[in-house]
Formats: C-alpha cells, sequence, structure tokens
C-alpha cells in the first residue's frame, strides 16, 4: 500500500480551503452534540414520620442541575416545602386529592434528601432532576387538571410555550381508588416514577420540539371514574441558553 509523504495531508487542506474561498463557498462547522434539557434521575418517597415527608435526592444529580418535585396528599391538604423549593403550582380536587409541584436549583452542597411537612400521613411524592436547563427561568409554562371523579382519564389541557424549543415537558398525576392503582402516562411520555399506593403517584416526560401549544395530554389509571379523584399536571422545562450549557 502507498504510504503518504509527512506534510500531504496539511497540503491537500490547505489546497481545499483555497478552492473554497476562490468557489466563495463557506465551511459548514459540524454539529456540536445535543444539549437539549435531559432527565437525569427520580427518586420517590411515601413514609410519613411525625407530619414528615422524605424525599431522596436523584442518583446522579449534579450542580446547575434543576429539580422538580411533585407531592400528593389524600383529604388534608397541608404541604411546607423544605427551604429553596419554589412552588410551581397547586391543584385539587374538592376535598379528595391535592398536587403540589415545586422546583430548586441544585447547588454545590446538595443534601441527600428533603422533608416536606405534610398534614396526610399517606402522602407521597417523587423527584426528578434535569440537565440543561435555564437555571435562571427554568419554566416555560405549566397546565393542570383535577377532577373528583367522572371520567376516567386525566386529561392535562394544552398550554403555551411560544418560539421556546425544544422543552421538557414533566408531568406528575395522581389518583384515589384502590391499591395498586397504576398510572399509565401519555402516548410519547417516558414514565420516571411510580407509586401504585393510595393516592398513586406517577411521573413521566417527553422532549417537546414543537413551537406554539402542547396539546392536551392524557394518562390513565388503572381503577377510575365514578366518585374516584384524580389530578394531573406538567410544567414545561426551559432550555438552558449555549453560553450556559
Amino acid at each position: 500500500m502507498r504510504r503518504t509523504k509527512p506534510g500531504t495531508m496539511a497540503s491537500l487542506g490547505a489546497g481545499l480551503a483555497a478552492l473554497l474561498v476562490v468557489a466563495g463557498a463557506t465551511a459548514v462547522p459540524a454539529r456540536a452534540a445535543s444539549s437539549d434539557p435531559a432527565f437525569v434521575g427520580g427518586a420517590t418517597g411515601g413514609k410519613v414520620v411525625n407530619g414528615s415527608l422524605v424525599l431522596p435526592r436523584p442518583a446522579g444529580t449534579s450542580p446547575g442541575d434543576v429539580l422538580v418535585a411533585g407531592v400528593a396528599e389524600h383529604e388534608v391538604g397541608a404541604a411546607a416545602a423544605p427551604s429553596g423549593w419554589k412552588l410551581i403550582r397547586q391543584d385539587k380536587a374538592d376535598h379528595d386529592v391535592w398536587l403540589w409541584l415545586y422546583y430548586r436549583v441544585a447547588g454545590p452542597s446538595e443534601p441527600s434528601r428533603y422533608v416536606w411537612k405534610v398534614g396526610d400521613s399517606a402522602a407521597n411524592g417523587a423527584v426528578l432532576a434535569y440537565r440543561h436547563v435555564d437555571t435562571a427561568d427554568p419554566i416555560v409554562a405549566s397546565a393542570g387538571h383535577a377532577a373528583a371523579g367522572g371520567s376516567a382519564a386525566i386529561v392535562v389541557p394544552s398550554m403555551p410555550v411560544g418560539a421556546v424549543s425544544p422543552t421538557r415537558l414533566v408531568m406528575f398525576a395522581t389518583v384515589e381508588g384502590p391499591t395498586p392503582n397504576p398510572i399509565t402516562p401519555p402516548g410519547g411520555f417516558s414514565e420516571r416514577t411510580e407509586r401504585d399506593v393510595h393516592p398513586s403517584t406517577e411521573s413521566s416526560d417527553l422532549l417537546f420540539t414543537g413551537s406554539g401549544s402542547t396539546g392536551s395530554r392524557t394518562a390513565r389509571p388503572e381503577v377510575g371514574g365514578g366518585q374516584i379523584g384524580h389530578i394531573g399536571s406538567i410544567v414545561a422545562l426551559r432550555p438552558a441558553t449555549p453560553a450556559s450549557r
């Protein structure tokens, strides 16, 4: 096999660059690796001791990750978040079930667990960690729907995200009913956590690459309808700017 002399490849590269200049063409740089809002890990908790609900920090969490938590209760409706967590939204179905969504930005000395003060001994929830999210303004929009019964479907209405793309849609759902009562996430969503005890809770997400409105999303519990209350809530996470990724 013929061997290329040293410097030949450099000469060829220089010649090609000169040819591009003469032809008026511009070399296009290779596209950088994807840095869309990405799921890191999730953790659940449901054992309430002396009014405290402990939710572990998701494995793999690093400084600068955005954490999203969902906390559910049945018939009580009292929850106080630990320091550093900001409320995104609260939804309730009459006096049946409550669902709170919160977020925080992970710091350099992140605790191994987070303690909510709750009024319901059956309260439970989950924490999800995401990377490549705008830490200064992580929430684009949120939407939720609560029902004290009727349809078994948990339908979260569409919400506007404008020209922000891509966004990570993070859904938490909770439902009354028997134990177990697992929840199937909306089509295309990846399930991240689930506790199918009363009240059952489930979390899932989807990378949404569209613009304008997200469209409604439907999750389904195994047992629903009648007088079984349920809630579904979705938050859209804003991607980090290129300079901060």
